[in-house]
This record gives C-alpha cells, sequence and structure tokens, in this order.
C-alpha cells in the first residue's frame, strides 16, 4: 500500500498539470508578427537555413511528422531525427506545430479508414504526444484532410472518427496539450461545416486553414469572413486563427496578406515559402506584441495606413496597392509603395492619439437589431474629442449607402439615427458600416455587421399573376407598394415582432416592376421582380465538358416549392471526377438588367452534393465577372443570392477598372464546380431568379 502511494506521488510529479503547462507554453496570440509561422517539409534544416529563421524573428514552425517515416516496424518507433529536429528548433528558439499525417501501410494502404489503422494512428499519436509534451508543441491532427478520398461519396465522415480518436488520445494521455484542426486547404466550408456539426470543433484549441489564393490580399477579406461566421455560428469565434498565405506569390504580397489577416481578426499567419519572405518580415516581427488598433484613411482605398499599439506606444505600418506616392501624417511624410514599411513616431502626433482613444471594432460585429447599432456608433461618436466630425455611413444591401454626420456634444444622435433606415434585412455578406473621424487624413472605423434581428423579406414562389413577399423579424407598420406605369394599389404592411406577414401584388410581366416595401415613412426594402425565366434560359454545357464531367439539364416544373409555385424551373444532374473543372452553362443574350443591380437571388432545391453554383454576368465595358460561389449544403429548397459588387479579384476576362459598372447582363447564367477535388454527383432545381437593385 505504501509503494503504490509513493508511485502514485511520483507519477503525480512526473505529469504537469494543464495550468503551469499551458501558462509556460501559451497558444499564439493576435499581434504584429508574434503569430506568424513558417511551413517547415518533413527534412531536417540545413546550418543555412537555421540562421535564416532564427535571424527572421519568427517564432513558430509547421512541420508535418510522418507517421510511416516513424513507425517502419509495426509497434517499434524511431524518433532519431524527430528528436534531432525538435531539439533544433528549441535551439533557436522557436515552437513548434507538429502536424501528425500521412497513412501507414503497416495497417492498410493508403488513408486509415479500417479500425485496425485507425487503432495504430491513435497509439503512435500516444505515444508521440507523451514523447515531446516539454517542447510545448501543438498537435494538429492531420494535413490537408480536405483533399483526401476518405470516402468514394466524398463524405468526411472516416477523417472525422480518426480526429476525434487521436484529440481524445491525446486529452486522455496529456490533457494539458494544445489541439489543432482541421488543417484544411481552400475556403471548403462544406468539409468545414461537416467537421463543426459532428462536435469536432470542440477539440479545437486553435484553427488552423489554407484559404484559398486571390490575386489581391486586401480584396481577399472577404472570402475569409464568411470562414469566420460559420465558426462563430458554432462557438469558434475566440478560438485563435491561423490562416495559410500561397507560396508562390511574391515576398511583398505574401507579407500584405498576413497584415489584412489582421484586419479580418485573424490571429496570424502561415507562411507557405517562409525562406522568400524572411529578410522581409524581419522588420516587422521585431516589433512583436503590437496589436492592431484602427485603419487611418488617405482619402484612396488602395492606400492602407494601420495603427499598432503597445501599451502607449504607436506604430504605423503603411503600403499602397497602386501606384506610389506620399502622403502626410501629421508631421510625418510617408513614402507609399507596394512593400509594407513601419514608422515608430519620436513625437506625438494629434491623428495617432485620435485613433488610440477610440474604443476597437471588430473586423465583424454581431449586432442583435438596432439597438446594438446604436450602442455601437455612440460609443466611437463620444470617445472622440470635442467638436470632432464623425460621419457614419451604413452600407444597406437594398436601399443603398445611409449616412449621417455626428459629434462628442451631439445630443440628438438617437435621431438621427432613425434616418440611417436601421431595418436590416438578413444578408449573405456582412452588411458595411464604416465610421470616418475627423479631417485629413481621417481615421476610418470598418466593420460588417452580422445582423441577428433582422427585417427578412423573401420573395415567395407564387402563381404567375401575382407577386408575393413573406416579411418577418421585426416590428413593421406599413405600406407595399409596386413602381409600374400601370397603377397598383398599395397593400397595408404589419409584421409583429417574431411574426411574419404575406403581402401579394398583381403581376407585371410588360416592364420592369419594382417592389417597395415603406415603414415609418422611409423605405425599408426594394427589389425588381421581371419575368426572368424563360425556357431557354439555360441549356446544356459545351461539347469540352463531357471528358471530365457529365452534366445533363433539362426543363421541370418544381415541386415542393413554397405557396406551390408551378412556374418553369431547371433540374441540372452532375457528376464531376476529381479533378473536373468548373463548367459554365450556355445562355443566350438576354436583356441588359437597367440601373445599378445589387443581387442576383433564386430558388435551389439542394441536395447536400457540395457541388458549387455561382454565376457570370458582363457589364457595359465588356468585364465579365464571378461572384463568390455558393456550396449546396443544404437540402430541399432554399431561396440564395450573389453579390453583384465584385472586384478585380471576381473578374474573370476583359480589360477596364475592375468593378462593375451597369447595365449588366447574364454571361453564362450558372457556373457549376465540383467540390474541393473530389468526385461529386448529385441533382439540383433551380427556379425563380429575381434582381434585388441598391437604388430607390
Amino acid at each position: 500500500m505504501m509503494l503504490n502511494s509513493v508511485l502514485g506521488c511520483l507519477l503525480a510529479l512526473q505529469t504537469p498539470q494543464a495550468a503551469p503547462f499551458r501558462e509556460q507554453f501559451p497558444l499564439p496570440t493576435a499581434g504584429l508578427g508574434s503569430a506568424w509561422v513558417a511551413r517547415i517539409e518533413p527534412e531536417t534544416l540545413p546550418p543555412s537555413d537555421e540562421l535564416l529563421l532564427r535571424d527572421s524573428g519568427i517564432k513558430w514552425v509547421q512541420k508535418p511528422v510522418l507517421w510511416r517515416e516513424i513507425e517502419k516496424t509495426k509497434g517499434t518507433f524511431d524518433w532519431s531525427r524527430c528528436d534531432s529536429d525538435l531539439r533544433q528548433l528549441r535551439r533557436i528558439g522557436v515552437r513548434p506545430i507538429l502536424v501528425l499525417t500521412g497513412g501507414n501501410d503497416l495497417y492498410q494502404k493508403g488513408l486509415p479508414t479500417s479500425k485496425e489503422a485507425q487503432a495504430g494512428y491513435a497509439a503512435f499519436v500516444r505515444r508521440i504526444a507523451l514523447r515531446y509534451r516539454g517542447f510545448g508543441a501543438i498537435w494538429q491532427i492531420w494535413d490537408a484532410p480536405n483533399r483526401e478520398a476518405w470516402d468514394p461519396t466524398g463524405s468526411a465522415t472516416a477523417y472525422i472518427e480518426l480526429a476525434k480518436l487521436a484529440a481524445n488520445t491525446v486529452r486522455q494521455t496529456t490533457p494539458e496539450q494544445w489541439i489543432a484542426g482541421p488543417g484544411m486547404v481552400g475556403n471548403d466550408l462544406p468539409f468545414l461545416e461537416q467537421c463543426l456539426t459532428s462536435g469536432l470543433g470542440s477539440s479545437w484549441d486553435l484553427v488552423v486553414v489554407q484559404p484559398d489564393r486571390v490575386e489581391v490580399p486586401e480584396e481577399g477579406q472577404q472570402s475569409i469572413f464568411p470562414l469566420r461566421n460559420l465558426l462563430a455560428q458554432y462557438g469558434l469565434a475566440s478560438k485563435p486563427t491561423l490562416l495559410g498565405v500561397d507560396g508562390t506569390d511574391p515576398a511583398s504580397q505574401q507579407v500584405r496578406t498576413a497584415l489584412a489577416h489582421h484586419t479580418t481578426g485573424t490571429t496570424g499567419t502561415i507562411f507557405q515559402n517562409w525562406k522568400a519572405v524572411a529578410s522581409t518580415v524581419k522588420a516587422l516581427t521585431a516589433s512583436s506584441g503590437f496589436t492592431l488598433k484602427q485603419r487611418i484613411s488617405t482619402g484612396n482605398p488602395d492606400e492602407w495606413v494601420l495603427l499598432f499599439m503597445k501599451a502607449n506606444q504607436p506604430m504605423v505600418v503603411y503600403w499602397t496597392v497602386g501606384l506610389p506616392r506620399k502622403v502626410s501624417l501629421g508631421d510625418a511624410t510617408l513614402d507609399l509603395s507596394k512593400t509594407p514599411q513601419t514608422w515608430v513616431p519620436e513625437k506625438r502626433q494629434r491623428i495617432l492619439d485620435l485613433a488610440a482613444s477610440l474604443p476597437f471594432v471588430a473586423p465583424v460585429t454581431p449586432v442583435y437589431g438596432r439597438e446594438d447599432i446604436e450602442k455601437l456608433v455612440r460609443s466611437v461618436a463620444r470617445s472622440a474629442p470635442p467638436a470632432t466630425k464623425v460621419i457614419v455611413k451604413l452600407d444597406l444591401p437594398v436601399i443603398g449607402v445611409r449616412r449621417l454626420e455626428t459629434s462628442p456634444e451631439d445630443t440628438e444622435l438617437e435621431r438621427k439615427m432613425d434616418r440611417l433606415g436601421l431595418f436590416l434585412p438578413r444578408a449573405d455578406d456582412p452588411i458595411p458600416l464604416s465610421i470616418e473621424i475627423g479631417t485629413a487624413p481621417t481615421l476610418q472605423i470598418a466593420t460588417g455587421l452580422l445582423n441577428r434581428e433582422p427585417v427578412f423579406v423573401d420573395r415567395v414562389p407564387s402563381p404567375t399573376k401575382t407577386i408575393a413577399l413573406r416579411v418577418s423579424g421585426a416590428e413593421l407598420d406599413g405600406i407595399g407598394r409596386v413602381t409600374a406605369s400601370t397603377p397598383i394599389p398599395d397593400q397595408p404592411l404589419k409584421v409583429k415582432k417574431d411574426d411574419s406577414a404575406r403581402i401579394e401584388f398583381p403581376w407585371v410581366r410588360d416592364e420592369p416592376a419594382y417592389v417597395v416595401l415603406e415603414s415609418g415613412g422611409r423605405a425599408v426594402w426594394m427589389a425588381e421582380v421581371p419575368g426572368l425565366w424563360t425556357s431557354s434560359a439555360i441549356s446544356d454545357p459545351e461539347d469540352a465538358a463531357p471528358n471530365v464531367a457529365v452534366v445533363k439539364s433539362e426543363k421541370v416544373i418544381p415541386i415542393g416549392l413554397p405557396a406551390n409555385d408551378q412556374r418553369d424551373g431547371r433540374r441540372i444532374q452532375f457528376s464531376f471526377r476529381q479533378k473536373a473543372e468548373p463548367i459554365a452553362l450556355k445562355s443566350p443574350e438576354p436583356d441588359a438588367w437597367p440601373g445599378r443591380p445589387l443581387r442576383y437571388g433564386l430558388w435551389v432545391e439542394g441536395d447536400r452534393s457540395g457541388v458549387k453554383l455561382s454565376l457570370q454576368f458582363v457589364d457595359r465595358e465588356g468585364e465579365v465577372f464571378q461572384p463568390e460561389s455558393i456550396p449546396v449544403t443544404w437540402s430541399g429548397w432554399r431561396f440564395i443570392s450573389f453579390s453583384l459588387r465584385c472586384g478585380i479579384n471576381q473578374r474573370i476576362s476583359g480589360t477596364g477598372d475592375g468593378k462593375p459598372s451597369g447595365p449588366f447582363r447574364l454571361a453564362a447564367p450558372y457556373v457549376l464546380s465540383p467540390w474541393a477535388g473530389r468526385t461529386t454527383s448529385g441533382q439540383i432545381t433551380l427556379s425563380n431568379p429575381s434582381i434585388s437593385y441598391a437604388k430607390l
């Protein structure tokens, strides 16, 4: 009994508790250069690279550890090279994120999907976690799992089972250590959602993703927001996040991507080609500990001036996407170029003091209705120095930009807020809100609002003689109106909180008809509802397609739509091979959409296949744009919409300024893309497209 007690005490002394371990080895924290990571392949670093990494100031590495290279005989583990590599990293003061990956043919050819192979992998994970617990490693379970064919049907179930088993093994063996996931490549939201709905995300202490490459890093923010929104839906918004950057980009562009990541609320960046950026990041990593405070506007959206703070010490990082030029900032002159540079002011600068005095606003701000927006605007406006001009701009998806001017002394801010038209629709993308404070150079605070208590206007499919809308989400008392040359009586509109109401109007086919909902004397929603759908609006793919995929399109009468709609629809059957290219479905030349359309929406009957759906449109300058695709991850009918406010990174052909200018017309009404390099097959049905406008 005494011997057992002594052994128990010795065992307890050998097992570090979670709190001391995590204090000694914390997770990466947000800050300039603090969580920048070098990706190092399994090979040992040569002495020259060791010195280069040490001098770069990068303090983290992501390094794959191949199971098959360590367990070459069942039950026998060769740790010699791994021991040497980790001692090398410790010698230069770098902490590892070790990626436990690669199958082992001793248990199963290919991926470990069998029970025996998964048990073997779990045993490997247990042994390595115990051996290197004193190195402060973070354990990432597998590398790019969404690019692996775990299941012929495209399901991630086998990977999820493996990852849960490995995470539980770490938790049971060394509960104090950190776990990272999923390590996916690309903006593969269907794969991520499979992981999250299974509960796998609860095991992640750190989220690691390699997003899709974008040509202009500063425009890539919009592709990050859906990823962060999905994580937030499953309670992972506060988890540190590392995003990878494509190693084929020039060094300055990779660093700009890392800086742009800060503006999305991302913790840090993984450099796939760290040697290319080592000299460029050296000055920035020397400023470790500075955290992003605000962006300062020069009046040119292509110019980036970011204020970072460390206690009371400001530092500015600046660059431009456009042409180089000199910019005055207080008493200093900044030479903006495509290479990010730093400036630490030697004396106080009013614009920097102003920026530091204001509350930090998250890049994407969840709001729960009008009251939260008022609090947000009020907290910024009243933190500014006396007599400072504050301009608030809210870019509502269907009624355009609303603007107000205020100051810290403004006693009528709440009344002015009424003019903003704060009945927010439920949008697919964050609703842009910007606040400009002071005179030139202007401080700019920008965020995207995710409204959780919106006015939700849903175009309900209905028989061809009527336009039917369903309005819900907030209390409204007003009218619905159709603007057309033929007089149509207004319809009363009354919606109670958490309830919905349906209103109908006669259908107008011979001219554009605009539906406007008004409440309290102002418009809260507007959309065009033309009869866009015809039997020739979509046809079979081009002849070159069959060598990579099979797609069949046919006209159908939709079944199961709300209100038993009987308008024409299109059923598309598809079967993509793993490396199939996207297919643009042909269309005749349609009529142009007048004015400046904002969104294109339609009903889609999904099949949870994950096939990606998008469209292509042409502007008046002949530029062809393709909005961000939407993966079909649901079953049954759902209304989706595509933003027509594209940037240059969504332009696929043509020359011009890279910004769509109306009128528009469809180039290819629908573009189908396979799901992340795997076999994808299924069937979707499309019906009832409509166009929304930003202007009244």
